[in-house]
């Protein structure tokens, strides 16, 4: 009667101890919960905003190259003397050239902000959420959970982690690089000669840009035959492996699964180069509109 007597009150003793923790877990997780909402919403807003300003850059910057083509075809016009208008259109275009210019440039001003908070909020995240993993596996080792609520609650520890790991993924992809040709302003007190020289040193940044597209273009080209070799010679194996029985030993049948692993890291690494490509494209678009804003400037200081 005794041992069972000591047994009872070992069991109360427990619940009452399991009791205790939830009570104190409970009010840390509510309150860690509610910030991690909060993030949660706020990093999807600046990810919708970020997709938008992107998009409406793209869009910027598509008008913005067909306009230089016309400006272009206006300058020719205007010196063999074809066309009358030429003048007139081309001073039109170069007005408009400017103000697509300027647009594009405060949206990308705008864009970097939007990627800085980003960074900030999903970094605030997985320290919320490592906490609240924390706090998941300290409730799940001091609180008597039957079978089935263990593993609810570490289903839970689980999907927190794989969370964390998304936004850790996101932080590799959210770059705000500092770009030298960006420091490069026209100020008020800039006479002729150092607008001049800051015209160079963006044609010098312009310069390298097509470079790195040219080094870009190169490696999707590569990348893209290495591609077709491994995908002709997976085609081969796998038809060999068909045409032979199980027991014949000719060819090591790993070598299907290492030629799909290649194949798919290429597809991973062509995806990497072709995003690099369009940040590139649209850093070039940005910087080509920064410098036209210097042509005009100079253009001014020497009608003075």
């Amino acid at each position: 009667m005794k041992i069972c007597c000591d047994i009872r009150l070992s069991k109360s003793a427990i619940a009452i101890f399991g009791i205790l923790n939830l009570i104190c877990f409970l009010p840390i997780a509510a309150v860690q919960a509610s910030e991690l909402d909060s993030l949660r919403v706020f990093i999807r807003s600046l990810q919708s905003e970020i997709e938008q300003k992107q998009a409406v850059i793209t869009q910027l910057s598509k008008e913005f190259n067909s306009i230089n083509e016309k400006i272009y075809e206006y300058k020719a016009d205007q010196n063999s003397g074809a066309n009358p208008f030429s003048n007139l259109r081309m001073q039109n275009a170069l007005k408009t050239s400017h103000e697509l210019a300027d647009s594009i440039d405060s949206i990308n001003k705008q864009l970097r902000e939007s990627k800085s908070k980003l960074q900030n909020a999903c970094s605030a995240a997985i320290q919320q959420i490592e906490l609240e993993i924390q706090h998941e596996l300290e409730f799940i080792k001091l609180s008597p959970l039957d079978k089935r609520q263990r593993k609810n609650r570490l289903a839970l520890v689980k999907n927190l982690e794989n969370e964390k790991a998304d936004y850790a993924a996101r932080l590799q992809t959210i770059k705000v690089d500092e770009k030298g040709w960006e420091k490069i302003i026209i100020q008020p007190e800039d006479n002729l000669r150092r607008l001049q020289l800051k015209a160079a040193l963006l044609e010098d940044f312009l310069s390298n840009l097509n470079q790195s597209v040219r080094f870009l273009e190169s490696e999707i080209e590569k990348n893209r035959g290495d591609k077709k070799t491994y995908t002709e010679l997976l085609d081969f194996y796998k038809e060999l492996d068909e045409s032979l029985d199980d027991d014949q030993d000719i060819f090591d049948r790993n070598r299907i699964e290492e030629l799909r692993y290649k194949i798919e890291g290429l597809d991973g690494e062509f995806g990497r180069l072709k995003q690099q490509m369009s940040v590139l494209n649209r850093d070039i678009t940005i910087l080509k509109a920064v410098s036209e804003r210097f042509k005009t400037a100079i253009t001014e200081k020497e009608a003075l």
